[in-house]
């Protein structure tokens, strides 16, 4: 008998292996799938090679298209402007555009791998007729559209059908909302809808119309500006909330007329009924919803339009006397100046600190959680009662004793000094003041993440575990199989949140590190920097137009993990 040796194989080297495969795919298939299309995506898929993203566009997946056509003009445009920064012929303050100018490239050719592949893969889709949804903004565009028209031709219909009374109702109702429901007895939507287009009528004349003329002429008015752009916002709104109302109240008419068509009619009494049934959250909800635009829509909008504005500081007690100034502020922060160095140094921090930020509560808390969920642990909850000890003590009183603790005159210090050694500025030297900040938010974040993943791992069925002891599994084999991808899971979106939430936390810096005298410090990130602009600079259109990127970095971080994330994917097969 012949000895056949089996040859083993190193996971690692076959995983290696697999990803290269992975890799080269679009590269191996590219020509039987060029072959098999046809002439016009033949030729749009060789163009795909030069304009990036116009395979997708011809084929109606417009945002993905546009993305990567914008990355790819941006890179260009970047270079043509500024051939410099890949030379480094640049002042020694701005080196460091070398390197991120080459980190831009980098990430183009990964755009344009990725615009390779995806355009392969739709065209092999569209070679064997497999549907795939377009892009959701064409989709959704559709449906909007395809609702006008289905209204307009109800329109007709019942107009053409109807009684005097019903052709009546539909003109009125163009003119006077409401009216057709008064006197059709619908007492509750007719006297809304009266009131909310008297009230928009009477707003408009004796108010919105100043508004919109004092925003268009904000260079030339004599007063207080802020309140010329806070009456713009708000007769803005009121202008979409009369539209909204105004058209609803069409549909509202329109549904009664083809009810009245059909011998069938809504009355008062049941108008009551849907009021507190089916359609009680309509009452419930009024309240959040001013309030999330009084105090959340109204400063958002308020922010963004002060981006657009030469504020930049107080010219008189009492008043603030800025104009229109298109996109200056932008230019501002990117030109080559202090605020750019300073826009450098400080989103490189903000990022990295978030990332530490996030990742070393969520995996102390993991670590924790796994312990005292360890049957060998006794006295559980006295271990848990000290860590949610650490969560009842304010924050704010937590971070004030460790910015005592560590400050120059601090305890710490005066410790060193007493066994001879030189006092150690803490907060003001680099990279020490940031490993103190990651730390310090270790203590206040760990626990949060601990209590939360407890109660996780508490839910995880126990049949899996049994099932893998069958199996023959290691206790290390069943964390790494079985606990942390459903733990990794289901905490997917707190990750995010969190990622997000340290990107504007304010409180761990500024209570840890204080305000510097208003001087940016190598411990400043975003937000606090956007602080110290406003509050203690005046360069309020400086820091509005940071706020802006800020919320473009949040969503886009947001958007893009989520999207590609396991809890949004595969949802469903974990359930």
């Amino acid at each position: 008998m012949e000895n056949h040796e089996i040859k083993k194989v190193n996971p690692f080297v076959e995983k290696i292996a697999a990803e290269w495969r992975n890799f080269t795919l679009p590269f191996t298939k590219f020509k039987d799938v060029y072959q098999e299309a046809s002439l016009s995506n033949k030729i749009f898929i060789i163009l795909n090679f030069i304009f990036n993203g116009i395979f997708d566009i011809k084929t109606k997946l417009f945002g993905r298209g546009f993305f990567f056509l914008i990355v790819e003009v941006a890179l260009f445009l970047y270079i043509g402007f500024f051939p410099g920064f890949f030379l480094g012929q640049v002042s020694a303050d701005f080196i460091w555009l070398t390197p991120v100018s080459y980190l831009f490239i980098v990430l183009y050719l990964i755009c344009y791998y990725q615009c390779f592949r995806k355009a392969l893969v739709r065209l092999h889709h569209i070679n064997n007729n497999v549907d795939i949804n377009v892009s959701s903004i064409i989709s959704g565009g559709k449906k909007f559209f395809l609702k006008i028209r289905r209204y307009f031709k109800e329109l007709a219909a019942v107009y053409r059908y109807g009684k005097g009374i019903t052709k009546f109702n539909l003109i009125i109702s163009y003119f006077l909302i409401g009216l057709p429901q008064l006197m059709e007895k619908q007492f509750i939507k007719g006297i809304c809808y009266l009131l909310i287009e008297a009230g928009f009528i009477a707003y408009m004349v004796l108010m919105g119309a100043d508004a919109i003329n004092n925003i268009i002429n904000l260079g030339t008015f004599d007063g207080d500006r802020r309140q010329v752009v806070v009456y713009f916002v708000l007769t803005a709104l009121l202008i979409l909330f009369f539209v909204f109302v105004y058209f609803t109240a069409q549909r509202v008419t329109l549904n009664y007329e083809i009810l009245r068509v059909n011998d069938k009619q809504a009355t008062f009494k049941g108008e009551l009924k849907d009021l507190s049934g089916k359609q009680a959250y309509f009452i419930y909800l009024i309240l959040p919803i001013l309030g999330a635009i009084a105090f959340t829509v109204i400063p958002i909008i308020f922010m963004i339009l002060i981006a657009f504005t030469d504020w930049n500081g107080m010219n008189r007690v009492g008043n603030e006397t800025f104009s229109w100034d298109g996109i200056n502020s932008f230019l501002s922060l990117f030109d080559m100046g202090a605020h750019l160095s300073d826009l450098a140094s400080v989103f490189t921090w903000t990022m990295i600190w978030s990332f530490f930020a996030t990742f070393t509560c969520y995996f102390g808390g993991f670590f924790l959680a796994v312990l005292l969920n360890n049957k060998l642990v006794k006295i559980k909850p006295l271990w848990r009662s000290m860590f949610v000890i650490i969560m009842a003590v304010p924050q704010f009183v937590s971070l004030r004793v460790m910015n005592s603790l560590f400050s120059d005159a601090g305890p710490i210090n005066e410790w060193i000094t007493h066994l001879g050694g030189s006092p150690i500025s803490f907060w003001t030297t680099p990279g020490l003041s940031h490993f103190l900040i990651i730390l310090i938010n270790m203590w206040v974040g760990i626990p949060y993440n601990m209590l939360l993943i407890s109660g996780l791992l508490l839910n995880i069925p126990k049949d899996n575990y049994e099932a893998a002891e069958i199996e023959g599994a290691s206790k290390t084999q069943q964390f790494f199989k079985i606990t942390f991808p459903y733990i990794f899971f289901m905490t997917t979106p707190l990750l995010i949140t969190s990622f997000v939430n340290n990107i504007n936390n304010f409180n761990v810096i500024f209570f840890l590190v204080g305000d510097g005298g208003g001087q940016i410090a190598s411990t400043d990130i975003m937000i606090t920097w956007l602080y110290k602009l406003t509050i203690m600079s005046s360069e309020y259109n400086i820091g509005s137009a940071i706020g802006i990127i800020m919320f473009i970095i949040s969503a886009t971080i947001s958007l893009v993990i989520f999207r590609n994330s396991s809890a949004y994917k595969s949802e469903e097969e974990f359930r």
